[in-house]
């Protein structure tokens, strides 16, 4: 006699597979990354991750969702490495993809076919704080961004899908402004007619263009200064007036005394 048993069946997936995707209603869900795994496209033998995509409502529901490393489908990767909350530069980088197993994201479901079956697949991803409240508890947005690493690689290109070429990654120092930095085109114009009255700006030049003559041609003092009139020659010095030599006085007494010879 074979003996019963109780077995719990909640979240056994239909059929036994690594994915269910049967239907479920069409909308926005909170969801996490599971697993991830290298994989080749059967179609072109293109090589591509496939990530596993549980929904949180619905746990017994695993969705498949191919990122293909091609120039033209690279648009899904960056969205679903965003959508995890990593910071995505604009340049060639080494990928880690197994950083955002056990991430929340938010998915957006659709209804589709497949073989006459009604089913439903994921059709986009985002960040999980952009849900609605109502599908999302506080509790359940995990707080910690993650930056990806910068190392250089050569076995994937940029992420971005409309991006040609390596963007630099260093950013030019602030430099200090100066008055013309605020001044529209036509005080540009006022401000070089004044300097220059002859001037006549070009469609060709650029407003940059205007303000660098600005800058490069001096301004003219307001008031001039007065030319200082010639300098007074300086007078002749009068020669100083000889002086008179002294005469002692003689007394009367003393001209008595003199001889006649003594004069």
């Amino acid at each position: 006699m074979v003996s019963a048993k109780t077995v719990d069946f909640s979240n056994v997936r239909d059929g036994g597979g690594r994915f269910n995707r049967n239907r479920i209603p069409a909308g926005d869900y909170l969801a996490k990354v599971i697993k991830v795994e290298d994989a080749v496209s059967k179609k072109d033998d293109t090589f591509q991750y496939l990530f596993s995509i549980q929904i949180s409502s619905h746990p017994s529901r695993i969705f498949p969702y191919y990122c293909k490393l091609q120039e033209n489908q690279l648009w899904k990767l960056r969205n679903l490495l965003v959508a995890a909350g990593m910071t995505v530069p604009k340049k060639r980088f080494k990928v880690d993809p197994s950083r955002i197993v056990g991430k929340l994201i938010g998915v957006t479901i659709e209804d589709a076919e497949y073989e006459g079956k009604e089913q439903s697949e994921v059709s986009g991803v985002f960040p999980a704080a952009e849900l609605a409240d109502g599908n999302l508890q506080a509790s359940d947005v995990e707080d910690d961004d993650e930056d990806v690493d910068g190392e250089a690689a050569d076995d994937l290109d940029d992420l971005d899908d409309t991006s040609s070429g390596d963007d630099d990654d260093e950013e030019e120092e602030a430099e200090t402004g100066d008055e013309y930095d605020d001044m529209d085109r036509s005080a540009l114009k006022a401000a070089l007619k004044a300097r220059n009255p002859e001037f006549v700006a070009k469609k060709s030049q650029s407003d940059d263009d205007l303000r660098a003559m600005l800058r490069d041609t001096p301004a003219q003092a307001d008031d001039e200064e007065e030319e200082a009139p010639p300098a007074k020659p300086a007078r002749k010095a009068k020669p100083a007036r000889k002086a008179k030599p002294k005469v002692d006085e003689v007394t009367d007494d003393e001209l008595d005394e003199l001889d006649i010879d003594d004069i």
